[in-house]
């Protein structure tokens, strides 16, 4: 996992969606309601072509 240069979080209509981009692959995860999110430390498992990716990221004030 790369530094959290390589996340884009967007929070759109209550969805929150988590791009990443690591290996030069364009990953997401959409997560709804955004509004349930802890936006501190966001903690996600998503299977993408029959693998498994931790998405974590956390958010500096």
């Amino acid at each position: 996992m790369k530094t959290k240069e390589s996340l884009e979080i967007f929070k759109k209509r209550g969805i929150l969606l988590i791009k990443d981009d690591i290996g030069g692959l364009d990953r997401s995860v959409l997560v709804s309601p955004a509004s349930e999110i802890d936006y501190s430390t966001v903690n996600l498992f998503s299977s993408f072509t029959g693998g498994l990716i931790y998405v974590s990221f956390k958010e500096e004030r």
